[in-house]
């Protein structure tokens, strides 16, 4: 399709050829900067879960300590 747009814009072979090759180039840099986005993207996802998680531990060993020292507390009277 974009041969057939651009043989009808008087382009010869050698003139379709190279521009076909820069097009292969661009889509080429473009696949690359997806790769690099998804990559970005797999490690935001994960440094948030760890945040998460981190928060998650550090809520429960809270609530433990509390627990801990209010049965401390009972065993003494």
């Amino acid at each position: 399709m974009a041969r057939a747009l651009l043989l009808a814009e008087g382009m010869n072979d050698t003139e379709l050829a190279a521009r076909l090759d820069q097009i292969d180039e661009r889509f080429n840099e473009i696949q690359q900067l997806i790769k690099l986005i998804a990559e970005r993207h797999a490690a935001l996802s994960l440094e948030k879960t760890q945040k998460i998680v981190l928060t998650e531990v550090r809520g429960l060993s809270t609530k433990f300590d509390r627990l801990t020292k209010s049965r401390h507390r009972q065993s003494q009277l």
